[in-house]
């Protein structure tokens, strides 16, 4: 197994350091260098979401060593495509000052630039290394939606004018509080596509990641509604980004049905003797083991055990909200 090796800093520490260094709120200082607010929940939220993704390979039989080499190289190209994408789509602000565009610590992320660059540089890891690409990307998207969610708190991206009752003041004006519509949008996609990591047989490889991609981009469709900035026919740039992604993330499930893609590429492999293969009549299989059978639940119990789980999945998101609120 190869490791991570380069010059130091190596690339997703330098990633680290330059999420620290983007957004317009100060919040203190590292040695002589700036952290802002957005930096600080953006790099806060790629943690998580990395802890996240490891826990889902596990799941999946994958060692979390390979998803943390993976997301090395792809972490700092996210950040500059995140950052390319949102300077083409405001092109038109930045024509007179292009050196502008690499200033970070004034804030301006594309998050399907940033997707789609960091994306391209995970899948082109994995597939040299000979790993399950589907594999990975599934185990990559529950990580994606909670850095999303976490990041989002620190944002500073404005809203629609309104009156409605939770609107928020940004600069003297009401508006409505984006941030916290994509926070929960985030969210929801963090505790669908973590669940789906729990079934059992798990889904083909590849498929939590298109549904990820599919509802993420229905809902920033949707969301893209309540959020300021250029329209082009009707919608923003987000917008007409999710609505690509979303369109592009369907027609690969449809293409996927019964066929083998490059989802499927790359052996799986046993992680710490959390799964085994078998090749039976020339197809492979992967085989999980289940433990011991659990012990039968009383209905009060099995309900007693989806409340908590319930109360604390909503308690982590009303925690979210209310730091998003606390900052403002």
């Amino acid at each position: 197994m190869s490791g991570v090796t380069g010059a130091w800093p190596p690339p997703a520490l330098e990633a680290f350091a330059a999420l620290l260094g983007a957004g317009p709120v100060v919040v203190g200082r590292l040695g002589p260098l700036p952290v802002y607010l957005f930096g600080l929940t953006a790099a806060a939220g790629a943690v998580a979401g990395l802890l996240a993704a490891a826990v889902q390979a596990r799941r999946f039989g994958l060692s979390g060593s390979q998803l943390f080499e993976a997301a090395a190289p792809a972490l700092p190209a996210g950040i500059v495509g995140a950052r390319l994408a949102y300077v083409l789509a405001n092109f038109a602000d930045y024509r007179p000052a292009l050196a502008a565009a690499a200033n970070l610590a004034e804030g301006g992320f594309s998050f399907y630039g940033g997707l789609a660059a960091g994306g391209a540089v995970f899948v082109f890891y994995a597939l040299r290394q000979g790993w399950p690409v589907g594999r990975l990307l599934d185990a990559a998207a529950p990580g994606l939606a909670l850095g999303q969610a976490v990041g989002f708190v620190g944002a500073h991206i404005g809203g629609r004018g309104t009156t409605v009752p939770w609107a928020v003041v940004v600069d003297g004006q009401l508006q409505h509080p984006y941030p916290a519509y994509a926070m929960a949008l985030a969210y929801a996609l963090f505790f669908v596509t973590w669940r789906l990591g729990t079934r059992r047989p798990p889904v083909r490889p590849g498929r939590v990641f298109l549904l990820y991609l599919l509802l993420h981009g229905l809902g920033a469709a949707v969301v893209g509604t309540w959020a300021a900035g250029r329209r082009f026919l009707g919608l923003t740039a987000g917008q007409w980004a999710g609505l690509l992604a979303a369109a592009l993330a369907f027609a690969a499930l449809a293409l996927a049905r019964g066929r083998k893609t490059l989802l499927d590429a790359g052996a799986p492999w046993p992680a710490d003797g959390a799964a085994a293969v078998a090749t039976v009549g020339g197809i492979t299989v992967r085989l999980i083991p289940v433990g011991p059978p659990a012990r039968p639940e009383s209905p009060a119990a099995a309900a007693a055990r989806r409340a908590l789980l319930a109360a604390a999945w909503l308690g982590a998101l009303a925690a979210l909200l209310l730091l998003f609120r606390a900052r403002l």
